[in-house]
């Protein structure tokens, strides 16, 4: 199969797109570092936790299903899980307004807020299901 010449030119467009795209969603992403972890189960809130403490928690999802989450030096961690994927495990470490961690088996979502953030709650609307 060979390459004409235009698709050449479509294909360095996309190129130059999509790294266009990395730049403007980095420049709209908050470099505060955040106050609280907000954990959601099954869309509904499960906790706040203070960053400024070293913690590890679990979290029972059912009998057999859980997470385990570390917060340590104000990062937020996902140390283990037994869901199918284990992907939320292999995140790095969140601290920054508006950073997640998410366990997509256990409906599980980790997000980094400020102090303030009860008002800007009901403006995003998430669906879990």
């Amino acid at each position: 199969m060979k390459f004409k010449k235009t698709d050449k030119l479509v294909v360095i467009l996309l190129l130059f797109l999509s790294i266009g795209m990395a730049f403007f969603v980095q420049k709209f992403k908050s470099n505060e570092n955040g106050n609280y972890l907000k954990v959601e189960l099954n869309g509904k809130e499960y906790g706040r936790y203070p960053l400024n403490k070293d913690k590890t928690f679990k979290i029972k999802i059912d009998k057999d299903e859980y997470n385990i989450v570390e917060i340590k030096n104000g990062k937020v961690k996902m140390r283990e899980a037994n869901c199918r994927d284990l992907i939320c495990t292999h995140m790095p470490s969140i601290e920054k307004v508006g950073e997640t961690i998410v366990c997509l088996p256990h409906r599980l979502i980790l997000e980094i807020i400020s102090k303030d953030d009860k008002k800007n709650d009901q403006e995003i609307d998430k669906v879990v299901g």
